[in-house]
């Protein structure tokens, strides 16, 4: 078991600077209704999952995928944000538990400020900002 004997003020520093890192390296995906923008985020969630050694589905208890994030060193943290600003934020950040890195973030759904010209040309309205390539 790995101890990690930096102070608080530090994790920090260095959760920021990851999750720059990974931000840069994100994309927006954009999507219809709020079902295809949840699927997606399913899809990226799992798929790093298996990248990482965990393959579950959804008939895998919570329980035991616990145990197998733990197997695997993986932590799972959904982080709420709720400023207006800092919206985009809100979603799931997946870290190695035995190196402290953040390896994956994939944001909630947002919605994304409609115009007059979006709204009549139907652009798809949800987003999902994700670091993950699916």
């Amino acid at each position: 078991m790995t101890t990690d004997t930096r102070t608080l003020d530090e994790v920090k520093a260095d959760d920021i600077d990851m999750l720059g890192q990974l931000i840069k390296k994100s994309k927006e995906y954009y999507f219809y209704n709020v079902k295809e923008a949840m699927a997606f985020i399913h899809k990226a969630l799992f798929s790093t999952l298996e990248k990482h050694g965990v393959t579950v589905n959804e008939k895998v208890h919570p329980k035991m995928i616990d145990r197998l994030l733990k197997n695997n060193n993986l932590r799972i943290e959904n982080r709420p944000y709720t400023n207006q600003e800092d919206l985009w934020k809100s979603g799931l950040y997946l870290y190695k538990t035995d190196t402290f890195e953040l390896i994956a973030f994939i944001s909630d759904v947002t919605i994304k400020k409609s115009s007059i010209i979006t709204t009549v040309l139907h652009s798809p309205r949800y987003v999902v900002r994700s670091s993950v390539k699916v």
